[in-house]
């Protein structure tokens, strides 16, 4: 049985996002808690930044139609997800809701969907 580092990875990603929500849910109150949520805090932040350079650099060795098809879904997610954040923050004003935080997340929405198919799927190359 061959099992390959990067599945330990993602494997342990998914377990500890389950053990932070039912930490969350169940409000477990104990000492290991703060550095649990701190460990958790910096292997995420070390996973998605794997994840985002991972992604950049098979997207360099793609075709130029692969990447023009990739850019140009990464630009249709951005501008669907600006307008409805911006018509959300129109309507449903809620305290420190502001035009910057929908833009900022339509960005991250849009670059994590694009690059997922990079990272993910294998495509011909045309």
């Amino acid at each position: 049985m061959n099992i390959k580092p990067i599945f330990v990875i993602y494997l342990s990603f998914i377990v500890a996002t389950i053990a932070t929500i039912v930490i969350i849910v169940m409000d477990i109150d104990h000492v290991w808690v703060s550095y649990y949520f701190i460990f958790y805090a910096i292997f995420s932040l070390s996973f998605f930044l794997y994840f985002l350079v991972t992604s950049l650099f098979r997207f360099r060795k793609k075709s130029s139609t692969i990447k023009r098809k990739i850019l140009t879904t990464f630009i249709l997610y951005f501008i669907s997800f600006s307008i409805v954040g911006i018509i959300h923050t129109y309507f449903f004003k809620e305290p420190g809701s502001t035009y910057w935080t929908s833009l900022s997340l339509a960005l991250g929405l849009a670059l994590g969907m694009s690059l997922f198919s990079v990272s993910y799927f294998k495509e011909k190359e045309e």
